[in-house]
């Protein structure tokens, strides 16, 4: 249930968000037959693995560059800069400009749902040479 998220505008790069896709009131197990992230082996509540496998755009903060939103080329998945990964449900995002900070609002777990999370990314406006910010969900 955790789906679509936030979009907002970095320096004329489209950046936006996805939830987990899982289910929140019971295991998710992924699907078997249709979901890659199923491993009939590993037990339950495969689902949320889903925001720590590049393969899917789930459970990230994605990035399209100004220069790929003016190209006429078709864009895949592939195109698109993953910026962080391991997120639940981000679903707010604020981007303070004077210090390329991203603030970014996710769902809680683990309390019974009565918190949330922020995360704070520097340097937004950059790609990062280290690959995608992982929070861990």
């Amino acid at each position: 249930t955790h789906g679509p998220g936030a979009l907002i505008e970095i320096n004329g790069d489209l950046v936006f968000s996805m939830g987990d896709g899982s289910q929140y009131e019971v295991f998710d197990a992924g699907f078997e037959n249709l979901d890659a992230c199923y491993e009939p082996l590993l037990g339950l509540d495969q689902g949320v693995f889903r925001a720590q496998r590049d393969e899917f755009p789930n459970g990230k903060i994605m990035r399209l560059t100004n220069e790929m939103l003016l190209s006429e080329t078709t864009l895949t998945i592939d195109d698109v800069e993953i910026f962080s990964k391991g997120s639940r449900q981000p679903f707010r995002m604020h981007y303070q400009e004077s210090k390329d900070r991203l603030y970014i609002g996710d769902v809680g777990y683990g309390d019974g749902g009565t918190t949330e999370r922020i995360f704070v990314a520097e340097d937004a406006s950059m790609v990062n040479p280290l690959g995608a910010l992982n929070w861990g969900w």
